[in-house]
């Protein structure tokens, strides 16, 4: 058996693969109070009973675990129990495991369980019948060490589920360490890694590194963003027989009313970008401005890869003079050069008034700062696509008066971790609280970048209110491959080409699926081989993998 690492890994000839595609169900994406409403909807208001609730949770949890090739193949499966709820979903599974095959099962108990439901299941485990392949241990009063523990032995986690709104305790954060130490087992977590915050707020104390999470009814915030997702391994989303509910109508959920709007990004089809008797203004435009002296690869990056996938024309506008010589290598791009910003400004705002189809990309590699008039006559363009990435990120926060009255038709802004916490003038202590918080004060689809991802989609008006409203789209994919410089420079000559085939946000999401897909074919082409990918091979397997709907 081996495992690469806990986010893409082969495990004896299986391939996981870590980009969600479409399936059968569509999961609701929650927070932990949300999904304890809903638990709670269905036991008390649609009065199914609790105990089967948990019942089928931990066999769907059992079915869904026999089709692993490392289930299969393990002898052992340890379940570390807690008191609670979660620690019934444990004894659940344990009570499968015990019925319905010969494996060897060991109960790791926190403590007694402490809820009638929980209790009924660990004494069908504990079971007289059964005593021969189930072991009882009591977790904090037994010695926990590496010969406990043989390769390809599973670990369940069934200690903490999502309503855990503290750090544990220093003992059982030692504990964490302990068995996240052990190497050639597989780790699994119930619902969510013990210690990660179901709705996404940051922490720093130890928690369950799993391999896989299985996740019952939904998606959970806590799961799909950093931290959290850095501790979930494959997330997989499991229906365990919930009543139909309608979060948007729950006076008690934060998604009352419209505001209803988060789900895991979704592929759809790509339209084509040239029709008959089209030209190549007709096809896509890109006009980037930045790749100042130093770095004028993030410019030429983000025009290769709007190229890659069929754009019309990529021009770049630059205070760089050696601009000119990538037209050895590139000869198709239009460059021009200035030697004054002044000049630089107004070029390339009358560009933009000349063609409104032009997607204008600002910031790849820009080392100069743009004036307040620039800025103002940016955003009081109608109908204009605007791009804002890199070094121009941080220059929003002076003219923010401006951007909250924009009249552009589309405003993207794809900070990541450190330039959002530069935007809001503020530590982010909640990925998914930043980015909502970013988009309502500039105004504008935001794409926070980094493990996990949230987009946020500004969208049109309330009907109740004349707040803008946002669609919160989670991306659930850990490429840490991605994590070189220059390929948020590709993104953006991606995110240009979608945004000319929709002329809408919807391509946004589009082009993350166009990149995210990219990005996978050279991690399969290349597995084992190595763990990174370059900006260069990005552009190239953008080039050999698009393929026109």
């Amino acid at each position: 058996m081996e495992i690469k690492n806990k986010n893409i890994r082969r495990i004896k000839g299986d391939y996981i693969d870590e980009v969600q595609l479409p399936s059968l169900f569509e999961f609701p994406v929650l927070d932990g109070i949300e999904a304890a409403r809903w638990d709670q909807y269905s036991i008390v208001e649609k009065n199914i009973e609790s105990r089967l609730l948990m019942g089928w949770a931990g066999y769907a949890l059992f079915i869904s675990m026999t089709r692993k090739s490392w289930f299969i193949n393990s002898n052992h499966i340890h379940i570390f129990a807690g008191s609670g709820n979660n620690g019934g979903d444990g004894y659940v599974l344990a009570w499968h495991i015990l019925s319905s095959t010969n494996k060897k099962v060991t109960i790791w108990q926190l403590s007694l369980p402490a809820t009638p439901d929980s209790d009924y299941f660990f004494k069908l485990c504990s079971a007289h019948e059964l005593r021969e392949r189930v072991v009882i241990k009591q977790l904090l009063e037994t010695n926990l060490n590496i010969n406990s523990f043989n390769n390809g032995d599973l670990i369940v986690d069934a200690v903490f589920g999502i309503g855990l709104n503290k750090a544990p305790s220093e003992l059982i954060q030692d504990i964490f360490k302990q068995v996240n130490a052990i190497n050639d087992v597989i780790r699994i977590a119930i619902d969510i890694p013990s210690g990660v915050y179901a709705n996404g707020d940051f922490f720093t104390h130890s928690v369950f590194q799993a391999h896989y999470t299985y996740s019952f009814g939904s998606y959970k915030i806590g799961q799909l963003l950093e931290p959290g997702i850095l501790s979930c391994g494959e997330l997989i989303a499991i229906p365990i027989g919930f009543f139909p509910y309608d979060f948007g109508k729950d006076p008690q959920s934060i998604l009352k009313n419209e505001n209803y709007n988060r789900r895991i990004l979704k592929f759809s089809e790509i339209p084509s970008l040239r029709k008959s008797g089209s030209h190549k203004y007709d096809s896509g435009v890109i006009t980037i401005l930045g790749g100042s002296v130093g770095m004028e690869g993030a410019a030429l990056m983000a025009a290769q890869a709007f190229l890659s996938l069929g754009g019309g024309l990529a021009k770049i506008y630059s205070l760089s003079n050696s601009m000119k010589k990538s037209l050895l290598d590139t000869p198709e791009l239009m460059i021009q050069t200035f030697d004054d910003t002044v000049s630089l400004e107004k070029i390339f705002l009358e560009s933009l008034k000349s063609n409104k189809q032009n997607i204008a990309v600002i910031g790849v590699g820009l080392k100069e700062t743009l004036s307040e008039d620039f800025w103002r006559q940016l955003l009081s363009f109608k109908d204009g696509t605007v791009i804002i990435d890199g070094s121009g990120l941080g220059q929003l926060n002076d003219f923010e008066n401006y951007f909250k009255k924009h009249l552009l038709n589309n405003l993207m802004l794809t900070p990541h971790f450190a330039e959002a916490e530069k935007l809001l003038g503020k530590k982010i202590t909640n990925v998914r609280l930043a980015a909502l918080e970013i988009s309502k004060r500039y105004n504008a689809h935001v794409y926070l970048k980094g493990p996990g991802g949230i987009l946020v989609l500004k969208q049109g008006h309330s009907t109740n209110t004349m707040e803008t409203t946002q669609e919160e789209v989670y991306i659930n994919s850990k490429h840490y491959e991605l994590s070189t410089g220059g390929t948020g420079d590709v993104l953006c000559g991606v995110i240009a080409n979608m945004l000319c085939r929709y002329n809408s946000f919807q391509g946004i999401e589009s082009a993350l699926n166009v990149y995210l897909n990219a990005a996978q074919n050279i991690v399969a082409k290349n597995y084992n081989k190595k763990d990174f990918l370059t900006p260069t091979e990005l552009i190239g397997a953008l080039r050999q993998s698009f393929s026109l709907s």
